[in-house]
């Protein structure tokens, strides 16, 4: 083998090969924390762990033809020594150190040699690696890692950063390359490795295990005895080759590894960055265990008067980071920081079919990890109120259908369409033969409209549609009738709120420009004086004075009962020199009312005029559209953003989490 290229980095020698060895356990802290466990691997071991995976590597190489190359990478690089076979026109080199002047020296030498290569310095508990060809490690032995940027691997335990936050060095270095790489060479531990064999969930890839000599680092000032475990891409049938080596210089048996090259792979190393924003919790510990409850619109907000409680309750409720699942390859709202971030938003609760009593299960939640929860009275008032309003929310405003006039008699009478079992889902079920005349029975079942069939065995209720769906009516004639009568009969006292806060607040209908003038000579139709007006226009008390179309500033200034503008107008600036000042932003928080005519353009979330209708912040909001999907399904989300951004009644949310009860 040749490895001109890293003939720079001979000389360069690790911080254990020139630390004294402790006398004793009370001096290999000390040791440790002078040395930083970095002992670099002996060419004799370089060479042996690369005549292992390189069978493996010239197959993938002649498979994917020229120009194809390996990506290797080492968690804990040093200068280097497991890659000084590697060759620029066939490899390209990855790895995190801790100890910067080697990482540097590295860097440069490789970048010298034509090498693509990505090195870091940094732990490895500070980076994501993925999609890598091979993992070539000799990581630090037994070292205790705090961090709360780890990965939840199996060998992450409970640490003062919370859960998975600690871990041992060799471990965690294992894991990792074992999640970043198809195939890895790791020295280890002996004692490790054994608990690495009768490991489930690791032995199964698991194609080598070799044992070397316990002065294999010797040169580096180092006794300690290593095994080479060689791990393939995927899991393996037949049991891993095992061997005690004494002479490193002996040429290792082809395992028969995979791996693949950047042909197919994409390697990625990602420096995972925590800002020091200070102490989350600065409360001092005082025993009292208060905790007071209240709300802030549809946030729960916790306050305390203890550091200590402050820390066990926020655990228990928010559980842990969402940044610890990286490989889940989740999309999450920027808001969204916590796995029980969902605890803390009311409309996940007002989403479940007895709120008050799920939010007295997180009231017993707070009891149970050692707080006094104070709820703020405010905080039932709001629940209670948002729950009438999303049970007004999901009532349609009216829904009108053509049905035979026959359902609505005393008696139905009706002949079946096909041969069917009344009941699909039981064997027992009578057969209605094609052309059997039936009579069905209207009933009432829970405030809704069923039909009893009577049969030898038993009565059958079917609903409204699977009887239009099996059965056909003969001498009757169809009308139109209402389904669902709405919200006015329903909610007759809202309805008489909701139409006298309409008449107190100012309204404005946006349009297409071309529609301007064909809006103002449809209000200009109505009638204009009270005499004149018939119906529901008599309540409208509509003349000239109470509308306008806006086409200037100084519309702005005095606005009317209703106000017309076009969506091109409503996102203009007001004049040159203030770009900003759009008349959308003069208008906002003004309008009690918003009506979108041909609101489908509210679905592309980036064009000015959607940021305009956004920009307006109207209390009421309507939506009037013929096409509301007018390519795609995603078109409507936008339009239900809008509306409502994820919650209890409109659970799509577009720049919050979509609630899912």
């Amino acid at each position: 083998m040749i490895a001109d290229w890293y003939e720079p980095l001979r000389d360069v020698r690790s911080l254990g090969s020139q630390t004294a060895k402790p006398g004793n356990l009370g001096g290999l802290h000390a040791a440790r924390q002078e040395h930083l466990g970095q002992f670099f691997t002996v060419d004799s071991l370089a060479r042996f762990a690369w005549e292992l995976i390189q069978p493996a590597m010239a197959r993938a190489l002649a498979r994917d033809g020229e120009g194809s190359r390996i990506s290797l990478f080492d968690n804990s690089v040093g200068s280097g020594r497991l890659f000084q076979f590697a060759d620029p026109t066939t490899h390209s080199l990855a790895g995190v150190d801790i100890h910067a002047p080697v990482v540097d020296r590295l860097s440069s030498v490789a970048e010298a040699a034509g090498f693509s290569c990505d090195f870091l310095q940094c732990g490895m508990e500070a980076v994501r690696a993925r999609h890598y060809s091979v993992g070539l490690i000799n990581p630090p032995f037994s070292l205790s890692l705090q961090s709360p940027l780890l990965e939840p691997y199996r060998c992450t335990t409970f640490g003062k950063y919370g859960p998975n936050s600690s871990t041992v060095s060799h471990a965690y270095a294992l894991e990792q390359a074992l999640d970043a790489c198809d195939v890895v060479i790791a020295i280890l531990p002996r004692t490790f490795a054994r608990a690495v064999e009768t490991d489930p969930s690791l032995c199964t890839r698991l194609a080598g295990v070799f044992d070397l000599p316990r002065s294999t680092f010797e040169e580096e000032n180092a006794d300690v005895a290593v095994t080479v475990l060689v791990f393939d891409a995927l899991p393996r049938e037949s049991a891993p080759v095992r061997a005690s080596v004494s002479d490193l210089e002996s040429v290792p048996p082809d395992l028969g590894l995979e791996c693949r090259t950047d042909r197919v792979l994409s390697p990625r190393l990602k420096h995972k960055l925590m800002v020091d924003e200070g102490p989350v919790i600065t409360l001092p510990v005082t025993n009292d265990a208060t905790v007071r409850v209240t709300h802030d619109g549809r946030r729960l907000v916790l306050k305390y008067r203890c550091g200590l409680t402050q820390a066990k309750v926020a655990n228990a409720v928010l559980r842990e980071s969402i940044a610890r699942y990286p490989h889940l390859d989740k999309r999450y709202p920027k808001q969204v920081r916590y796995t029980g971030d969902g605890a803390l938003d009311l409309e996940v609760y007002l989403a479940q079919p007895d709120p008050l009593a799920v939010f007295q299960q997180f009231i017993e939640l707070i009891q149970s990890a050692g707080g006094q929860p104070v709820v703020d009275i405010q905080v039932y008032q709001y629940i209670k109120r948002r729950a009438r309003h999303n049970a007004r929310d999901t009532v349609p405003l009216r829904h009108v259908i053509y049905a035979p006039a026959a359902l609505d008699t005393g008696r139905i009478v009706a002949k079946a369409i096909t041969t069917h079992a009344l009941n699909p889902d039981s064997w027992l079920s009578p057969v209605i033969e094609a052309g059997e005349t039936i009579e069905f029975v209207p009933v009432n079942v829970n405030g809704e409209t069923r039909y009893r069939l009577d049969s030898k065995i038993g009565s059958y209720v079917l609903t409204y549609e699977q009887v239009l769906q099996r059965y056909a009516f003969q001498d009757v004639h169809g009308d139109w009738t209402v389904k669902h009568e709405g919200l006015a009969v329903r909610y007759p006292e809202i309805a008489r709120n909701w139409i006298a806060r309409a008449r107190a607040l100012d309204a404005l209908i946006v349009v297409e420009p071309h529609l301007v003038p064909e809006m103002e000579r449809e209000i200009t139709s109505l009638p204009l004086t009270e005499a004149d007006m018939e119906g529901e226009f008599s309540a409208l008390g509509l003349d000239r004075s109470q509308w306008q179309v806006i086409r200037s500033p100084n519309d702005l200034d005095h606005l009317k009962r209703i106000n017309v503008i076009s969506y091109n107008r409503l996102r203009l600036a007001l004049d040159g020199s203030r770009p900003k000042l759009t008349f959308a932003r003069r208008l906002r928080r003004r309008i009690g009312i918003l009506i979108a005519d041909e609101g489908h353009l509210l679905r592309n979330m980036t064009s000015q005029q959607t940021r305009a209708i956004w920009m307006v912040s109207a209390r009421k909001r309507y939506i009037l559209s013929g096409t509301p999907v007018a390519n795609y399904p995603r078109d409507i989300a936008p339009l239900l953003a809008y509306i409502a951004d994820g919650t209890a009644a409109q659970p799509y949310g577009y720049y919050r989490p979509y609630l899912e009860p």
